[in-house]
C-alpha cells in the first residue's frame, strides 16, 4: 500500500510531509505532475432534482469503480456520495445517501461481495451531471459558491 499525494498550489509544505512520511517508513508518491506545469481542475455538476440516469452515468463516469473511498466506516464506489454531508451542510440541501450507495465495514460481507457491489450503479447516481461535466479548468481555489458543485 502506498499513500499518494496531489500537489496543488497552495501554501503547503509538501517537504515536510516527505520527511514525515519517511521517517515513519511510509511508500509514497505524487500523482499527477508534480513540477511547476499549470494544475487543472474539472467540474462534474450534481442535479440536485435527481433526475439523472443512473445507469449511464455509472458507466460514463471515471469516479465509479475507480476512485473507491472509506469514509465513517463505509466503502464507497465513488466520491460525491461519500462526502455529499458537507455540500449538503454548506447550501442547505438534502441530497440523500441510501443504504444502498454504501457498504458497511462492520457487515458480514465477504470480499467477493464487495467487489461485485462497488461495480454496480448506485442511486446517488441520479444526482450527478455527468454529460454536462467539463475538464481542463483552471484549477483554483473555491469561492464557496454553489454554483461551482450544480449545473
Amino acid at each position: 500500500m502506498k499513500i499518494v499525494i496531489t500537489k496543488y498550489p497552495i501554501d503547503f509544505d509538501y517537504l515536510e510531509v516527505e520527511k514525515f512520511l519517511i521517517e515513519k517508513g511510509c511508500n509514497f508518491e505524487y500523482f499527477g505532475n508534480t513540477g511547476y506545469k499549470k494544475k487543472t481542475s474539472y467540474k462534474i455538476p450534481l442535479d440536485i432534482s435527481g433526475k439523472q440516469d443512473v445507469e449511464f452515468n455509472f458507466k460514463n463516469c471515471f469516479y465509479a469503480n475507480h476512485c473507491v473511498q472509506l469514509f465513517e466506516g463505509k466503502i464507497f464506489t465513488c466520491t460525491p456520495p461519500a462526502y455529499i454531508q458537507f455540500f449538503n451542510k454548506k447550501f442547505n440541501r438534502n441530497l440523500i445517501i441510501s443504504k444502498n450507495d454504501y457498504i458497511n465495514i462492520y457487515d458480514d460481507i465477504t470480499k467477493d461481495e464487495i467487489l461485485h457491489r462497488l461495480a454496480q450503479p448506485i442511486e446517488f447516481c441520479k444526482y450527478c451531471n455527468v454529460k454536462e461535466r467539463v475538464f481542463d479548468l483552471e484549477w483554483s481555489v473555491s469561492n464557496g459558491k454553489e454554483n461551482e458543485w450544480t449545473n
